[in-house]
């Protein structure tokens, strides 16, 4: 099969366009960070439609050295829930929110929200966890430009009165290159 000249000429007009074409850089570097805290509140209940749990802690991380976190999920329970077991006695809710890790020698911000999974254990919401993902849009100092994604995984262990929050991200975290 012969190719027309016109199909040529198509390719390279779009191969200059392409290349002539700006392309934002991107630094892309491994982000992992893990933390625990025993500061947890919440406003939920079996009966609430839904409802706010809020953390804060410590944690160490790549690109951040030692830092603090405080978070907030949305537990959504009007829209239903899935069963873990088949008794339905452990059940999932769809669940979302937003974050922020302070470094503390600096004081820059790293802002993130997140969206998954909270899973309780009846007949309390402690033990629960989550497991979801995040995304980061900036922040402040060092972090101002920052973007990223990855896994987010938590849990709440120990009594319902004095739990143990242990935290977790992995993904990706990078400097977005300011517009021109």
């Amino acid at each position: 099969m012969k190719l027309s000249a016109r199909f040529w000429a198509l390719v390279v007009a779009l191969v200059a366009v392409a290349a002539s074409a700006p392309v934002g850089a991107v630094t892309i570097s491994q982000f992992n960070a893990i933390g625990s805290g025993t500061t947890f509140t919440t406003d939920c209940t079996p009966s609430s439609t839904s409802c706010n749990a809020t953390f804060s802690g410590h944690l160490q991380g790549s690109l951040l050295a030692a830092a603090t976190v405080t978070a907030t999920l949305v537990v959504n329970h009007s829209s239903g829930f899935v069963c873990i077991d088949a008794a339905c006695t452990n059940q999932c809710f769809g669940a979302s929110g937003t974050g922020t890790i302070t470094k503390v020698h600096s004081g820059d911000t790293i802002n993130f929200g997140e969206s998954g999974l909270l899973c309780s254990v009846p007949p309390t919401f402690v033990p629960e966890t989550f497991n979801g993902t995040y995304y980061v849009e900036g922040g402040t100092g060092a972090f101002a430009n920052e973007i990223g994604a990855g896994n987010a995984t938590a849990s709440a262990n120990g009594s319902p009165t004095t739990p143990v929050i242990l935290f977790s991200l992995s993904g990706t975290l990078g400097a977005s290159a300011p517009a021109d």
